[in-house]
Order: structure tokens, then sequence, then C-alpha cells
């Protein structure tokens, strides 16, 4: 029942048969391997092969005339055009990504069944590298059915799909996540799917609280889930500096109990406030986290909710995979690491390296590569977008008080293009604003 509820959905939204199409799925449900006939598969096909011959919805006029070709007997055709009438009764009881989810379910399992019995029997034919050849490619099959990030198909396939991706750019619909940062966003065109995004600065120069300014504008201003991997503060401390930061409420005297009874009701409307908001800002806060145990969390929440961006706090915190003796190669191990996992879900990371001491010292530098990257240039290397972030006046970090200036220079890795901008900083409330006079691209 859940195929044929697939295919009400494909009737009635040629959006989702190009969905099936770009996303490589088509191939695994056809499985030309499989030689017996069905009626759904053999539906299924004819709808996607008159989508892309077409750029329409197979509907009731045309599906005689296309389904009678030398591929199918007449009693086929006469299946295929019996199960049509049925599904075109079917009113769908689940949306159609939750369909697409349990039908790939469904099928992995199959696959991985025949799979791994045609490996045990060579197996019990003493065919050792048989089995291991077939078991593997169940394995690989079932992890690509599964893999967002794996895109695969002809040049043709995907035309119509072009043509709207443009249209949607024209009319500015692609843009990518927002930071808050305008010129940022300018620049990059938001944070897309699938990039790792890198925040740089010198000790106590403002990586945690740049990163919380872009969780809570994604969340509290734009209604999208975060999830946050906090590796430096505990999630109380976390919790207090984002009531701060959504109230624009001294931390300080948050933490202390301290609020006037103006800025007590002020805290109360902000929680208020919080308690309505369509977002969520998921915490986790796990010390010597490492990339395999983010997407583990990730895999045991994804049930229960789904993210649009991942931050991490931050990346020189975070443990490798496999540790190495090179520490230069365990950063950029994890870079990498946080890149494919955005990958696999399709969803931008930012996260934030610390720079050496020595790094402060250096002035008018305009690039980033004059900065010691935490051991690391690999983590550039992995990177789609890197901001370095600098004090201007340092003298206030040390009361805490009044506004900091802070340099950002911004560099998209893939092409080289760079631009500047100034943040005011407002470090007892996590406030982080862009200057509304901004430096051009350089």
């Amino acid at each position: 029942m859940i195929e044929k509820e697939l295919i009400a959905h494909l009737l009635r939204n040629q959006q989702y048969i190009g969905t099936i199409i770009s996303s490589g799925f088509k191939s695994k449900f056809v499985d030309p391997e499989n030689t017996t006939f069905s009626s759904v598969r053999a539906l299924f096909e004819l709808i996607c092969d008159f989508y892309l011959k077409y750029t329409q919805v197979l509907d009731r006029e045309h599906l005689p005339v296309f389904a009678s070709n030398d591929k199918y007997s007449d009693e086929q055709v006469k299946s295929i055009l019996i199960l049509y009438e049925e599904i075109s009764l079917i009113l769908p009881t689940k949306e159609f990504e939750f369909i697409m989810d349990s039908l790939k379910k469904t099928y992995a399992v199959e696959i991985l069944k025949q799979k791994l019995d045609v490996g045990i029997s060579a197996l019990e034919q003493n065919k050792i590298l048989g089995a291991i050849q077939f078991i593997k490619e169940g394995v690989f099959t079932v992890e690509n059915i599964f893999n967002s990030s794996a895109k695969e198909g002809t040049i043709r396939e995907s035309i119509s799909l072009r043509e709207r991706a443009y249209m949607e750019a024209k009319s500015g619909k692609s843009m990518g996540l927002t930071s808050g940062f305008p010129t940022f966003d300018r620049l990059t065109g938001g944070m897309k799917p699938g990039e790792l995004i890198v925040i740089m600065s010198g000790p106590r120069e403002g990586k945690s609280t740049l990163l919380l300014n872009v969780a809570h504008h994604v969340q509290a201003h734009k209604g999208k889930n975060v999830f946050f991997v906090s590796a430096e503060n505990p999630k109380a401390q976390l919790e207090r500096r984002y009531d701060s930061l959504h109230a624009g409420l001294s931390g300080s005297r948050l933490r202390d109990g301290q609020l006037t009874d103006i800025e007590e009701a002020q805290f109360r409307a902000s929680l208020l406030e919080l308690s309505t908001l369509p977002g969520e800002l998921f915490v986790w806060d796990q010390p010597m986290s490492t990339p395999q145990s983010i997407n583990a969390k990730l895999l045991e929440l994804e049930s229960i909710m789904q993210f649009d961006i991942i931050v991490v706090d931050y990346l020189s915190l975070l443990k490798p995979d496999l540790a190495t003796k090179n520490q230069w190669q365990d950063i950029g191990n994890i870079a990498l690491g946080l890149r494919e996992i955005g990958r696999r879900r399709n969803i931008p990371v930012i996260t934030a390296v610390q720079t050496g001491k020595e790094a402060t010292k250096k002035q008018n530098t305009k690039s980033y590569e004059n900065y010691d990257i935490a051991f690391s240039y690999s983590v550039i290397y992995h990177a789609d977008t890197v901001m370095s972030i600098r004090v201007q006046n340092p003298d206030i970090l040390k009361t805490g008080l009044g506004v900091c200036e802070i340099q950002a220079l911004l560099t998209k890795c893939r092409d080289g293009s760079q631009g500047e901008f100034t943040i005011d900083a407002a470090f007892d409330r996590m406030s982080m604003v862009e200057r509304l006079i901004s430096g051009a691209a350089i």
C-alpha cells in the first residue's frame, strides 16, 4: 500500500517526480536486475519516463499509448491501466517525505536480504571472494539509498530542475540560511546545504558569541531548527547566554539575580515569547565529542526532529574519530568529518577554530593565510567559507562592558573572493550586530 501511496503523490505533483529522479532513487526502485513483472514498478517507471520526455505528469489520456510498447505484453498493459485507475482514487494519508523514508527502509531491507542470501550461498560453496563481493554490494546499495548527499543520473534527467533552480535564483528564493550579518549573506548567498563555514579568531575574541548569534538568528528569526554542539560551555551556561541575548539583558546581572523590576518583566516576556517560537535550538552538551558521535546523536534524534543547521562550538575542542600522532592531521580530519555530516544531511555546518596567541599581535593583515590556523591549514582546505574576526579595541575585553569593535574578514575558499565588515559586540548582552555602513567586497 505504501508504494501505491507514493505513486498517488507522483500523479498529483510533478515536483515530487523531479525529487525522485534527482535523488537517484528511481534506478534503485526499478531495479533492472529484478526480471519479475510488477505493475507497481512498471507504472512508477512509466511516470518517471513520461516526465523526463515531456516534463508533465502522466495522465489517463496518454497512459495507454505510452504503456503500449514492446516492453510490456497486452496483459501487463491491462494490469497497469487497472492499477492506474485504482491509484487515482487513493487519497494519500501520509506526507510524501514520510512515505519516501518508509519506502527506502522497506526497499533497503529487501535488497540487503537478497545480497546476504547470495553471499551466504557463495560462502557455503567456499567462494569467499564472491561472498565478500555480494555482501559489499548489499551494504553499498543500502548506504546509497539513505545517503541524501549522493546524486546520480544522466545530465538530461535534471534539465527541468536546473531551469527551476535558475528561476529561483533569479527571484531570490535560492538564498541559503541567513546568518544575521548582511554582508556575509550578500557575499556568500547564505549558508548553503552541505557547506562548512569556519570562524577564526584568537582567544576571547568572540567565537562562541558569534556562533550563538548565528544560531539565535536562524532559530528565533527564521523559525528553523538548530543542532548546537556545546563542547566548551555547559548547557546551563549556554542557556543563560541565550536568555541574555534574546532578552537584551546583562548576562552578569541575570546570572547573579540582580535584574531591576523592569528587567525582570522583560526577562519573563522574553521567556514567554521563546515558548511560542516555531524553531527549536537543541543543545548537546557533550565534552570530548567526535564527528562520529555527533552523527550518531543526529541519527538518534532524526525520528523526533529534523535540523536545518549544525553549530559546533567549537572545532578545536573536538576529538578526531581516529587519533594520529599529528595534531595538524587530527584537526583536518575533524573538519573533514564535520563537512561530511553536512553533506550527508544536506544542511550547513558552522564552527570555529582558535588561532595561536601570536596571531593577535599581527596588525594590518588582509588575508587569513597570515594566521596560525590552530595547528592546521587543512581546516581551510575542507571549508567553503572562512571568516576571521579580530577585536580592534581589546581594552574593552578586560571589563566586559562597552562595545567592542570587531573587524571581520570573509573569504570564500573556492574562488578566493573576499569582503570586510565591522561588527559591534556588546559581550555583556551576548549581542553582535553588523554596522549599517559596511565595507564593500575586495
